[in-house]
Parts: C-alpha cells; sequence; structure tokens
C-alpha cells in the first residue's frame, strides 16, 4: 500500500473511487445524485482544489483504500467551508489549526489504514510547524473510538440545535510518531 498526495490528474482519474468512499461511509448514500454530488464537493473536493498538498491518498493497486483531506489553517479556511458547525469552534483553531476529514473503504476498516494516513497527515502538519490536528464530531458517532485511539482528545463542545457538537485535537508532540507507531504494532 502506497500512501502519497497525488498529483491533480491522478486524483481527477481516481475522483470516482474517492467520491464512493465518502458515500459508503456518510449518511448520503440515500440522497439523490445531484445532492450526493454537491456534499462530496463540499466535504471533499474542497479539500484538494484548496489544500492539494494536504490531501493524501492510500492506493494498492489502483484502488484507493482511504483518503485523508485536510486544510492547514482553519482561521482562514473559514471563508471558504460554508458549514455552520466549523464557525462554531473558531475560539479553538488559533491552538488546533489543521482541520480534516478521514475515510476509509468500507469491509476494511480496523486493518490500520486510518491510522497509517493520519500518521501521513500528522507528518505534513509537524513539517509545517502545526500545532495540533482537530476533526469535529460528536459523542454518539461511530469514528470517536478511531480517535481516542489515536490518542484524540475532546477539548471543546457546542451546541448547533439539538445536537452536542465536539472538537478532538490531537497535539503533535515529539512523542506522538512513537504512540502512532505503538498502536499499528498491535
Amino acid at each position: 500500500m502506497l500512501i502519497y498526495s497525488p498529483k491533480k490528474e491522478e486524483y481527477l482519474a481516481l475522483k470516482e473511487q474517492i467520491f464512493q468512499i465518502f458515500l459508503a461511509q456518510s449518511k448520503y448514500h440515500t440522497y439523490d445524485k445531484e445532492n450526493q454530488l454537491s456534499y462530496f464537493n463540499k466535504w471533499v473536493d474542497i479539500y484538494y482544489s484548496n489544500w492539494p498538498d494536504w490531501f493524501f491518498l492510500a492506493v494498492e493497486s489502483g484502488v484507493v483504500l482511504g483518503y485523508i483531506c485536510a486544510c492547514p489553517d482553519s482561521l482562514k479556511a473559514m471563508a471558504i467551508i460554508p458549514f455552520k458547525s466549523y464557525a462554531l469552534f473558531k475560539d479553538y483553531y488559533p491552538q488546533h489549526p489543521v482541520h480534516f476529514h478521514i475515510n476509509v473503504k468500507s469491509g476494511i476498516t480496523g486493518k490500520g489504514i486510518g491510522s497509517k494516513l493520519l500518521r501521513e497527515l500528522s507528518e505534513k502538519a509537524m513539517e509545517s510547524k502545526c500545532a495540533s490536528l482537530h476533526i469535529l464530531t460528536s459523542d454518539t458517532e461511530k469514528n470517536v473510538e478511531f480517535y481516542n485511539k489515536n490518542h484524540f482528545t475532546v477539548v471543546g463542545t457546542k451546541n448547533l440545535g439539538e445536537h452536542q457538537l465536539q472538537l478532538m485535537a490531537l497535539d503533535l508532540g515529539l512523542s506522538f510518531l512513537y504512540k502512532v507507531d505503538k498502536s499499528l504494532q498491535t
């Protein structure tokens, strides 16, 4: 398996596979095609369009196994990322600048692919001197277990209507790579 940041031509060639992974791992698979594409553009394509060097694929034999996409400066990205939930946590972004989305192909989760993608993004963030990664979720989502396993902690909660959202962050201190290496060995 290779993990890398694809050039534009390759991203475009693999975009349908990335779209299918996104759909399978989201509630949008039940929507009509037009809305599916709209949400894909808002949740995934917007990242490649604006921050292509912060987009990584896990690929084996031409098959996309997963992706992680990020923006390195969440405060600046507020003008680009169109979600109400994103703006709720703006006070946390100076300390936790890197926002990301990650998905792994259905049927192969739990095999370390997501952790390896997360490691690649973490290395990019550390090279760029970013102190922390963050994700927005809620405590009822199944992805919380993955973030806990990968040493994320809840640093803030906010309400959006009836939903309680949380910002989970990963401090990219020197011990991080050791922790990820150790979790991949188990």
